[in-house]
């Protein structure tokens, strides 16, 4: 090989050397861009998942909170406590089928399905508590009236007075108009207003009782 192909051999690998020096900072250029656009990834899952677990928290104070002074206004010291389990994982792997959110019956550290438990009567005033916090948790708020036909029917009938007693301090304390159906008479002595419905023949008869 004489001294002119030599040189020929040095440029043409002089060139291809700057081929690859190009290359190889092509490459770096978009390993760095991965790695930035990874960190921000990191990070908006990390912001996501604490703004979920703060959302959690809220929900559950603004649902738990008033189920459980409904049940203990009601029940006093035989009072189950109300417990939301939000049981996902937050993140990617978060699956799409189950539900968000389990509720329990909670004693002595022992959690039980309400509805598998006998009576019920404990049910009806959760719910009653749970329908008080989808009205404070609507937005747009929604009009505070709550329609019920013959509610409570499960609860003994030794705290029925209480319920009473409830539901008119939620009204007074909360805004919250109940219109309620009922035969229950503990419930009819807390009621503002009382319609009174009488049949004489075939004509329905209403007498209004201001209290």
């Amino acid at each position: 090989m004489n001294l002119s192909d030599i040189r020929k051999e040095l440029e043409r690998r002089k060139g291809e050397r700057g081929r690859v020096k190009r290359d190889l900072n092509v490459v770096n250029k978009k390993f760095l861009d991965a790695r930035r656009r990874g960190k921000r990834i990191e990070q908006g899952r990390f912001i996501a998942q604490e703004v979920a677990r703060n959302t959690q928290a809220e929900l559950e104070y603004h649902i738990v909170e008033p189920v459980n002074l409904a049940l203990s206004s009601v029940f006093e010291e035989d009072a189950y406590n109300f417990v939301m389990d939000f049981n996902l994982p937050l993140g990617d792997d978060l699956p799409k089928s189950r539900l968000e959110v389990d509720l329990y019956f909670e004693r002595y550290g022992h959690l039980a399905n309400p509805m598998e438990m006998t009576g019920y009567g404990q049910v009806d005033v959760a719910s009653y508590g749970l329908k008080i916090a989808l009205l404070g948790l609507a937005n747009p708020p929604m009009r505070s009236i709550m329609v019920m036909d013959e509610p409570f029917k499960n609860p003994d009938k030794t705290v029925r007075p209480k319920i009473g007693e409830l539901m008119r301090a939620v009204s007074h304390s909360r805004g919250i108009q109940h219109i309620v159906i009922t035969h229950d008479q503990s419930i009819i002595q807390a009621a503002d207003r009382v319609f009174h419905l009488k049949k004489s023949g075939k004509t329905t008869v209403i007498e209004v009782e201001d209290r």
